[in-house]
């Protein structure tokens, strides 16, 4: 009986090391706010029309056992009932700690329309290696609609590292709402 199981254990051991190197792929969603249910997701607005950019600041402690994975979309949350949405989703690189983003490392060409009360992953035109030491400002940009609340807000705390520009990403400033902005990240 020892005899059988060592065979199998070493079949099982060779087809791994031929079917892929061992290596699993795997695939994670992070984000910092747990609000999933419409009822409990906020949302805030203005009056005026402004391009903005709504940003999560992924922080590299935060990242830290994904340095190497690859940040390959972006989940977002549309609050906004019956009403389809243009976001378009961004990504920046900043050194760790930094009080603006840095580099804009992916930004996709088309928004994705998304439905009203409705979470949608969107895949980036430009999937980004996570590196040690780097913090990623994952978000959105979206045109503002007069008195239409569209900028989505979890029921977790802040945790300080939501982030608000009027005018594309040009300055950021702090942002007392807690963005629901979710990356998904691929090994």
């Amino acid at each position: 009986m020892k005899k059988l199981y060592s065979v199998t254990l070493i079949l099982c051991a060779a087809c791994c090391l031929l079917a892929a190197g061992c290596k699993e792929v795997s695939e994670k969603e992070l984000y910092y706010d747990a609000t999933v249910e419409p009822g409990r997701i906020a949302a805030s607005g203005y009056y005026e029309i402004y391009t903005m950019e709504c940003c999560v600041i992924f922080k590299a402690g935060f990242l830290k056992r994904y340095v190497g994975w690859d940040i390959v979309a972006v989940k977002l949350f549309n609050p906004v009932d019956d009403q389809i949405i243009s976001y378009t989703p961004l990504l920046y690189e900043a050194d760790a700690g930094a009080a603006s983003p840095g580099d804009q490392v992916s930004f996709n060409a088309s928004p994705a329309e998304i439905d009203g009360d409705t979470w949608q992953t969107i895949t980036l035109d430009t999937p980004v290696t996570i590196e040690a030491s780097r913090d990623y400002w994952a978000g959105y940009s979206v045109v503002t609609m007069p008195g239409i609340n569209l900028l989505a807000q979890g029921a977790s705390r802040n945790y300080g590292n939501n982030r608000i520009s009027f005018n594309s990403g040009i300055s950021f400033q702090k942002a007392s709402s807690n963005f629901l902005v979710r990356i998904i990240v691929k090994r």
